[in-house]
């Protein structure tokens, strides 16, 4: 058994800026590095109890674009195949370990609950709807079929 709160592991790759990103390549790897997103809880990205949002203020926090991306098409780890779920028995959480740049924070996926032997491991995706846009300008949009009681029927 995962016991809840225990870390499994990180979401690891290639550090990349935002900007250089070929987003024409069809890469489905790619993992913004979006603290603020993470921490307020926002598009999915499940706030979990005895978080620190409250400590912080984020009235005069730009929301901007991420400034860095880690890039997990090529290098990567076992993360970059967990499924997105739209309810995860992992959370996603930003860690600061060698520096304290919260551009550049490690990506790390948390059991949400205690998770039994056998039980895929899950966690969701945090995007928008109508949030991805083709490299020809259009909108994309996926279905999702992750099973789940509450699913919201589409990924982005």
């Amino acid at each position: 058994m995962i016991p809840s709160g225990a870390p499994v592991c990180e979401y690891t790759g290639i550090l990349t800026k935002s900007e250089d990103v070929d987003s024409a390549s069809g890469n489905n790897y790619i993992f913004d590095i979006d603290c603020l997103q993470t921490v307020k809880g926002l598009d999915g990205r499940e706030r979990r109890p005895g978080d620190i949002s409250s400590l912080i203020d984020w009235d005069d926090k730009k929301s901007e674009a991420p400034e860095y991306c880690i890039d997990a098409g090529f290098v990567g780890n076992i993360a970059r195949f967990i499924n997105h779920s739209c309810a995860p028995n992992l959370f996603v959480q930003c860690v600061l370990s060698q520096h304290q740049d919260i551009k550049m924070a490690k990506i790390m996926l948390f059991a949400a609950d205690n998770i039994p032997p056998l039980q895929e491991l899950s966690y969701d995706y945090g995007y928008a709807l109508d949030s991805v846009v083709g490299a020809d300008g259009t909108l994309k949009k996926l279905r999702c079929f992750c099973g789940a009681a509450d699913c919201r029927k589409w990924l982005y």
